[in-house]
């Protein structure tokens, strides 16, 4: 996080180049051994959006858990200095079907899944419920 100062806003940098988490391998993760205890495993957006590598890591995950029958949830978290929105859609909704429970708030699953409430504004509070229940269905 650079804080800004006077005129120029904070910023948020997501250094990712050669980090651990970038350059992860399947092969380096035992997700029976890891999640052999678990009853929910969780993830977030920014995950998969480090690297293709991490993108895989996450499916593998993700399928693991599956198969041992754990509850998985993933917030999207969308972060346009990761990804674009078409390379998230693409790997995001790859990993959805193995996901019980998603978390996102309108911004980014717009972006990523290209639904949008109808007649909703957030930031002027206009919020129109019935467009909220289309969304829902389209989710």
């Amino acid at each position: 996080m650079e804080t800004g100062i006077s005129q120029r806003p904070s910023k948020v940098v997501h250094d990712r180049k050669g980090s651990a988490v970038s350059e992860a391998e399947i092969d380096d993760f035992d997700w029976k051994e890891i999640l052999k205890d678990a009853i929910w495993f969780h993830f977030t957006g920014i995950t998969p959006a480090m690297s293709d590598k991490a993108a895989l890591v996450t499916l593998d995950a993700c399928k693991t858990a599956r198969v041992m029958g754990i509850t998985i949830s993933a917030v999207i978290n969308y972060r346009k200095k990761l990804w674009s929105p078409d390379k998230a859609l693409k790997v995001i909704s790859e990993l959805m079907q193995y996901v019980d429970v998603i978390i996102g708030n309108k911004e980014d699953t717009e972006k990523v899944f290209r639904i949008k409430a109808t007649e909703s504004d957030v930031i002027k509070g206009n919020i129109n419920l019935e467009g909220y229940k289309k969304y829902q269905k389209n989710c």
